[in-house]
């Protein structure tokens, strides 16, 4: 009985020994499930208030463009009789559930946000207009402005000017300022200089080209 009795104590060690290493596998999938999803949801905000800023740049009444000064001027913008709303709200940073953002500037204007999450990002790769983002060591790498929409309209526009969009793309927000804008072409080549280069540097070098780009092409549009 003894022996029976050691036996039934050793077994449920193990069992209780197995139990906790499924648990914590478990907590771990669901850990990067977590993860995942909130990245998900910092590209689809980064995305709306990147078009948010370059709508409230190209929408600016009279002949001088102007970036945003405060985040809550994309909510509702005074510049017109009728406030105009660019972003439904003032979204919340998902991987630290805070209010506050990374404010990217130029001349004191607002042309970019990010997160304030050091953590590095699970997903590596992208393509297209976030190849900038390939290789972040954190969250805060991942800088979301205008220059997206941007380069995705000059991208969109022939050499002879007329844009080639797809039924399955939505249009630009129409402005004078979108197509053909004299900073555009030089900015994207910038842009696309950057991510050439980039294979040989650090994903910090490859953050402060593009934010250098940015700050240039909102220079460039504000006339300095």
């Amino acid at each position: 009985m003894p022996h029976q009795r050691g036996f039934t104590y050793l077994w449920l060690l193990f069992a209780v020994a197995g139990m906790g290493l499924l648990l914590a596998a478990a907590s771990e999938v669901w850990e990067t499930v977590a993860r995942r999803e909130k990245e998900a949801e910092l590209l689809f905000v980064g995305g709306q208030f990147a078009r948010a800023i370059a709508a409230y740049h190209d929408r600016s009444p009279g002949a001088a463009k102007q970036y945003p000064a405060r985040l809550e001027d994309l909510v509702e913008d005074t510049r017109f009789p009728a406030p105009q709303r660019h972003l439904r709200k003032l979204y919340r940073d998902p991987m630290t559930q805070g209010a506050e953002w990374g404010l990217v500037k130029a001349g004191g204007r607002i042309v970019g946000v990010h997160s304030l999450g050091a953590s590095k990002p699970l997903r590596q790769h992208f393509t297209g207009l976030l190849a900038a983002f390939n290789g972040a060591e954190r969250y805060d790498q991942w800088v979301f402005g205008p220059e997206v929409a941007e380069a995705e309209a000059a991208a969109q526009t022939t050499a002879a000017g007329t844009p080639a969009i797809s039924a399955a793309t939505p249009p630009p927000v129409e402005s004078p300022e979108r197509e053909g804008h004299p900073c555009d072409a030089p900015y994207l080549a910038e842009l696309r200089q950057c991510q050439s280069a980039g294979a040989g540097w650090t994903a910090a070098q490859l953050h402060r080209c593009n934010v250098a780009a940015a700050a240039r092409n909102a220079a460039c549009r504000q006339g300095g």
